[in-house]
């Protein structure tokens, strides 16, 4: 009997990418470790895409297995990451810039 799939954030950060990667090429590398939900890709951030696995353990599995390998030639860093909570601590970053800026420019 097969084990039922574990589902939550089964997400990973890829950062160090090269921008000439595609998707597809992602999904060809990644898609060895288990079936991709959704690969995600932020304008604001340039390098990094993450990828959503149905499954924890594909992601788990995809990290320990093609953390720091080089794909065309530029080694990347994986790390356990969502999208969204990514973001959140961007902007929560951004926040913090502009209120040393104002507290700075009122002084």
């Amino acid at each position: 009997m097969l084990p039922k799939r574990i589902f939550g954030h089964g997400g990973v950060m890829i950062s160090g990418l090269d921008s000439s990667v595609s998707n597809d090429e992602l999904k060809h590398i990644f898609g060895l470790y288990g079936v991709i939900k959704e690969i995600y890709e932020y304008l604001e951030v340039n390098h990094v895409k993450f990828i959503e696995f149905y499954d924890v353990r594909a992601a788990k599995a995809s990290l320990s297995a093609l953390n720091r390998i080089c794909i065309p030639g530029k080694q990347i860093k994986l790390e356990h990451g969502h999208p969204k909570i990514a973001m959140y601590g961007l902007y929560l970053l951004l926040l913090v810039v502009i209120y040393f800026l104002l507290v700075i420019e009122y002084f």
